[in-house]
């Protein structure tokens, strides 16, 4: 049996579905859509919710443990489900808010006339502010109230706050340029960092894998990960995965350690294609990913490190671009879903695949 169509959405804007992933397995598909907020239900894509009337060029959403929030400029504010409403809980003085955690948000301005680079942390519910700089430092991690990282791209360091003591415990250095950086947490106190070296390097040797402890910002491990500049962590293996190009690459990142590194035939027909790093994402064995030029989302079996299938999206060719039709595909119990870059969602399903989540 082939993958069916279930629905096709219009209106999902490019800069209204960052979460959405994290919002399907709540049950809900939110996006911003003709100056409204809508939420449908996963099941059947039935509107459960829909705030018209709003500028949604100023708008984003975040999911956080469960919690939904909604940002309007300087103003965020939780979706209360059972009244099906939003309430405004902090506001900045500053031109604009953004969601840490449950714990934090961050108001912040910036200008170049006259120059202004601001910012502050507010705790939640209170609003109260517990933290200010004046440079351009941005979080990268942050957790709960205690303990900050940021980044300085002017400085090219990453650093350490303790936001109790309100004062830096440590900085490292950032090699080459890579925006946006690769950075992810994994434990208690491992953190990983990417470090880019310069185009003398050969392709094969242009970036490194840092393991660092992100209370001391002790260097655990560095690893040679030749063209890959990112991975997607599999939370249910512990392991970071990535396809890029034709090459496959899967990470133990509490060591370092290079588990498997291969080349991946991608078929005859497919062999000039480019599988995108970034468009990727992991459900339970499996990596779906998309290809350049192609509207096709691929999935790659981790067992046996190999692509089991391709599937055709349809899509309008004088609306979409081309050269990078889809963005990452997600599968969650029972339905794929993939975003074309002229803003449809296409959710597709099938029966006789078995829905891991």
């Amino acid at each position: 049996m082939m993958w069916e169509i279930f629905k096709n959405i219009d209106g999902f804007i490019s800069y209204s579905y960052q979460h959405w992933t994290d919002a399907i397995t709540l049950g809900y598909l939110i996006y911003f859509s003709d100056e409204s907020i809508v939420r449908r239900d996963t099941i059947n894509c039935d509107i459960l919710f829909k705030k018209t009337d709003i500028n949604v060029r100023n708008a984003y959403y975040y999911i956080n443990e469960e919690n939904i929030y909604f940002k309007d400029k300087n103003e965020l504010s939780i979706f209360e489900i059972n009244s099906k409403s939003l309430i405004r809980i902090c506001r900045t003085e500053e031109e604009n808010i953004s969601l840490l955690n449950n714990y934090l948000c961050m108001g912040r301005t910036i200008s170049r006339q006259p120059k202004i680079n601001r910012s502050e942390l507010l705790i939640l519910p209170t609003c109260e502010v517990f933290y200010r700089w004046d440079e351009g430092s941005h979080p990268v991690y942050c957790f709960r109230n205690e303990f900050l990282l940021l980044e300085n791209p002017i400085k090219s360091i990453l650093y350490a706050v303790n936001l109790d003591k309100k004062n830096k415990i440590w900085e490292l250095p950032l090699l080459g340029f890579s925006v946006p950086r690769f950075y992810k947490n994994i434990s208690n106190e491992i953190f990983l960092v990417m470090q880019s070296f310069s185009t003398e390097h050969p392709t094969d040797k242009r970036y490194e894998l840092w393991g660092i402890n992100k209370y001391s910002g002790e260097v655990i491990y560095k690893t040679d990960v030749a063209h890959f500049d990112r991975f997607t962590y599999c939370p249910d293996s512990k392991r970071l995965y990535g396809l890029n190009g034709q090459m496959y690459l899967s990470i133990d990142p509490f060591s370092g350690a290079i588990l498997s590194k291969k080349q991946v035939e991608l078929g005859e027909i497919y062999q000039r294609q480019w599988i995108s790093l970034g468009n990727q994402s992991i459900t339970g064995n499996e990596i779906f990913f998309t290809l350049s030029g192609k509207p096709i989302v691929g999935r790659f079996n981790i067992a046996n490190e190999k692509i089991d299938e391709y599937i055709e999206i349809n899509v309008d060719a004088n609306k979409v671009d081309m050269r990078q039709p889809l963005n990452m595909p997600y599968y969650y119990k029972g339905k794929l879903y993939v975003r074309d870059n002229s803003g449809i969602m296409h959710i597709l399903e099938r029966k006789d695949y078995p829905a891991n989540s």
